[in-house]
């Protein structure tokens, strides 16, 4: 789900009324994510095992200062390879891109 907007979290989603959004949103689990700094930065990251309020505010932190961010996927998908490391969980590997371009 979207997490931030604008440094806010939004609550007007669609996605948010969903029956499973709060068992998810509560789930202590890994956590992969991507965001735009207010900078400029796009950060991509795999975390420990937290849940999404606990993201959100860890994004929301000034020396990380996300203005938007999605998380991508979590639990035994919640993996990063970068190069040759391996940040995260490698159990089920889905290969996926995400394309940064400069405007």
């Amino acid at each position: 789900p979207l997490l931030l907007r604008s440094g806010k979290q939004p609550s007007d989603l669609a996605s948010r009324k969903a029956p499973g959004f709060s068992k998810l949103y509560n789930s202590v689990q890994e956590q992969n994510f991507a965001c735009v700094a207010s900078d400029g930065r796009v950060l991509l990251g795999v975390t420990d095992k937290i849940d999404l309020p606990t993201l959100v505010l860890a994004l929301q932190r000034p020396e990380v200062s996300c203005e938007d961010a999605i998380r991508l996927t979590g639990l035994d998908t919640a993996g990063l390879w970068i190069g040759t490391t391996l940040f995260g969980n490698d159990d089920y590997l889905y290969p996926n891109a995400i394309g940064v371009i400069r405007r």
